[in-house]
């Protein structure tokens, strides 16, 4: 199932994100209730990729594409969806969030952060389909939401 999803500039809170991984090693982050651990790795190919309880999740493929995560993944409040900053090779940064339960489970929803919203470095859940991205807390640039089908 597709998930409609927007972008909007919007005066919002964040929350500023941690260090992405390096080769320090693999950056976790937990989900609020502890069950899920979101995980940065660096890949042998170039640039990171995404893991949740030991899955691999983004980028998809095995493709030319190399982006490095900016920053710790940020969980929904609910554990049912994680997102993170990636900045693509070319330089552009990338919005990424990963939905995974109900019928959109698995769907990786991506948004090209514009240029007046960078730099971007902070991220704050909204509610269950809505976040605030913006340079660091208590300054947001962008918001992020979708529509996720409805349970039949």
């Amino acid at each position: 199932m597709r998930v409609a999803a927007s972008l909007a500039f919007s005066a919002l809170l964040t929350c500023a994100l941690g260090s992405g991984g390096d080769a320090a090693g693999p950056v976790q982050a937990r989900s609020p209730d502890g069950k899920r651990v979101a995980e940065v790795r660096a890949r042998t190919s170039g640039g990171d990729a995404i893991f949740v309880d030991g899955r691999h999740v983004w980028p998809e493929g095995t493709g030319a594409r190399r982006p490095k995560v900016i920053g710790r993944p940020t969980w929904a409040r609910a554990g049912h969806a994680v997102a993170w900053l990636a900045r693509e090779s070319g330089g552009a940064t990338t919005l990424v969030v990963e939905l995974l339960d109900g019928d959109a489970a698995g769907q990786a929803l991506e948004w090209t952060v514009p240029p007046a919203a960078l730099p971007a470095r902070a991220i704050m859940w909204m509610g269950a389909s809505r976040l605030a991205v913006g340079p660091r807390e208590m300054e947001p640039k962008l918001v992020a939401s979708w529509q996720a089908p409805e349970a039949r």
